[in-house]
């Protein structure tokens, strides 16, 4: 099993700024740098956000009636 990328949100008062983006990239050497070779994570809301760093959608399912995304990146 892969370690997992959890609970990273950015205000929505300072979105399409690239701060996500930063903070994604940051974890993910992070990550890296610590031997974990693979991340996983789900998201409802920033699959686009994830794709444009490299992730990949492995999975969707619906939780409540929401589509959600489970995603996967290669370190």
């Amino acid at each position: 099993m892969n370690p997992w990328l959890a609970g990273l949100y950015v205000d929505p008062a300072h979105r399409d700024r690239g701060y996500g983006l930063c903070l994604i990239s940051e974890l993910e050497a992070l990550a890296h740098n610590a031997g974990i070779e693979r991340l996983s994570l789900y998201t409802a809301e920033a699959v686009g956000l994830y794709a444009k760093a490299g992730w990949t959608t492995i999975e969707t399912f619906q939780k409540k009636g929401k589509p959600f995304s489970i995603m996967q990146k290669k370190l």
